[in-house]
């Protein structure tokens, strides 16, 4: 709470909203807590994601931790709202959750077991990264009537839902 993330900041994550969203700072590492679905308080797990650039992994989990959870900076946002989204990455799901929207990420990358996403019984619309429009789909497929995918045209320059954030592209 003292000294947020100047690297969020500077991806357009405000101080306040990373104190709201309990992520903390760890020397080089950023501190993603990971709660217990539906669940604001019991905490289940988490991701750290380096902001140095010379860091041959970006995210590392605990040993032993279940790779199929879901980051989410506010169950009960996804469990009122009629559609979620769900990201390749924390940082664009912390992104459209600044925005006001249910989002959510998941914790491993393009992958995910779709059972991970049993417990939302609502409209999950998955957004890609750029090329990653097939794993997406391949996931989107596996949900039924729930899934679909957004597909994005990523301006050049661009790759991510953060991106067009930033940029004002994505409002």
């Amino acid at each position: 709470k003292e000294h947020p993330s100047q690297y969020l900041v500077n991806r357009g994550i405000s101080k306040t909203d990373q104190v709201l969203a309990k992520i903390g700072i760890l020397e080089n590492w950023i501190l993603f807590p990971i709660y217990k679905p539906f669940s604001d308080s019991i905490l289940i797990g988490a991701v750290a994601r380096t902001i140095d650039s010379n860091v041959n992994s970006k995210y590392i989990l605990p040993a032993g931790q279940d790779p199929d959870l879901l980051y989410c900076t506010d169950w009960y946002r996804i469990q009122k709202a009629k559609e979620v989204y769900l990201t390749f990455g924390i940082i664009d799901a912390v992104s459209l959750w600044c925005k006001g929207l249910a989002a959510m990420s998941t914790t491993t990358g393009k992958r995910i077991n779709p059972q991970a996403l049993d417990n939302i019984r609502t409209r999950i619309i998955i957004i890609p990264d750029n090329g990653e429009e097939k794993e997406a789909q391949v996931i989107a497929s596996k949900l039924g009537w729930r899934g679909s995918v957004l597909r994005l045209k990523y301006p050049v320059g661009t790759k991510d839902i953060n991106d067009l954030v930033m940029r004002g592209i994505y409002e």
